[in-house]
């Protein structure tokens, strides 16, 4: 990560290059495992062993590392 200084409201924008460290950093030490991991647990629904906590944790970080849509409405899948 950078030591970039804050812009005026506080918020320092990353890339998903630094993203990734982010999300990988956290998914180490949440889950024990590799960020490229968890991403591939998680896609395919294989996280349901594991602490729920630490789950949404990590995954809050996904929009770091990829281009998330939201869905349209909160009866549709993504």
């Amino acid at each position: 990560m950078t030591d970039e200084p804050l812009g005026l409201d506080g918020v320092r924008e990353v890339g998903f290059d630094e993203g990734r460290v982010i999300l990988d950093t956290a998914a180490r030490n949440r889950l024990g495992m590799s960020g490229a991991a968890f991403l591939a647990a998680y896609d395919s629904g294989q996280l349901d062993h594991l602490d729920c906590c630490d789950v949404e944790e990590v995954a809050g970080l996904i929009p770091f590392v990829r281009h998330v849509s939201a869905p349209l409405s909160p009866q549709e899948p993504r």
